[in-house]
């Protein structure tokens, strides 16, 4: 399958946060650019055979630009030093249609939004969505330093600043426990929507299964598109369990996330997007499958 690609400027391109620069990309006539909703990120195709993923920043109300953030790696493999060094203002870049491996369900009576360093894009994105719609949620959104929170305007703004908390500098200790108190609060009919380093997703994966008792058996069904090779799609049905405790539902970016673990320590991945999480709507407890996926 050949997906749709276009050109597109580079409007504006800014520093973010510390190893974090921001882009606005816009359509190079100046049309609108194909629409997305919370969750999308875009393929740039940045160089032969260098094709990098991205989640969108955007609101439901920006239809006439792309906001990304990319964080640089310390042992980038080509994306992240590309845009840090060779991505200029009035650039043009190739870029891929929205496509969502990680949608928003509005439907839900409370989201919860858990967000690790760069994981914070696409959640930010639903955060926009969600106040938009009127819609309850919370964002926790982990960072290293105060240095290292990207998008800090944009969530403190009035729409956003009542239903954020940004955590800097946390040690181990103390995450786990922010996070088993924010996950305690989990409605049975509400989602949590989870992003960051995989040591950070593993961590709220093992408190929510901590809250709810020992997992038990379930089936599901996982699909894996030919092509990209990154995009997974789930399909979950709910268990028999009759178990009394609350029925969880987390769902994690079949995308782009860091190699580097959490909070402090640096290693080498062989691919950034190496690990992909699909977790079902289960009754009665949560449980996930960790799936290894390949660059494109």
């Amino acid at each position: 399958m050949v997906l749709e690609t276009s050109r597109a400027v580079v409007a504006r391109a800014w520093r973010e946060a510390d190893d974090v620069r921001a882009f606005e990309l816009v359509a190079r006539s100046g049309a609108t650019l194909p629409t997305f909703g919370a969750g999308s990120h875009i393929d740039l195709h940045l160089a032969p055979h260098l094709v990098r993923q991205y989640s969108l920043c955007n609101g439901p109300e920006d239809r006439n630009h792309y906001l990304i953030g990319v964080k640089r790696e310390p042992q980038s493999r080509g994306g992240s030093s590309f845009m840090f060094e060779q991505v200029r203002v009035g650039d043009e870049l190739q870029v891929g249609a929205p496509r969502n491996n990680f949608p928003l369900d509005l439907a839900v009576s409370h989201s919860i939004l858990l967000a690790g360093g760069i994981g914070v894009t696409p959640l930010l994105s639903m955060a926009r969505h969600l106040a938009a719609a009127s819609c309850g949620f919370q964002l926790e959104y982990f960072t290293r330093s105060p240095e290292h929170a990207a998008f800090r305007d944009l969530l403190a703004g009035p729409d956003l600043s009542s239903r954020v908390t940004i955590h800097e500098g946390l040690d181990l200790r103390h995450v786990d426990a922010r996070l088993r108190q924010v996950l305690s609060r989990h409605r049975a009919d509400g989602k949590v929507y989870l992003c960051g380093p995989l040591p950070f997703m593993d961590m709220a994966r093992g408190v929510a299964a901590a809250l709810v008792g020992r997992p038990a058996r379930s089936s599901w069904n996982i699909s894996r598109p030919a092509r990209p090779r990154c995009q997974k799609t789930t399909r979950m049905r709910r268990s028999r369990s009759s178990s009394r405790a609350p029925a969880w539902s987390m769902s994690f970016p079949a995308g782009r996330a860091s190699s580097r673990p959490w909070p402090n320590r640096a290693s080498r991945s062989p691919c950034p997007v190496s690990k992909v999480y699909a977790a079902p709507v289960l009754s009665g407890f949560f449980r996930a499958s960790r799936i290894t996926a390949t660059c494109i």
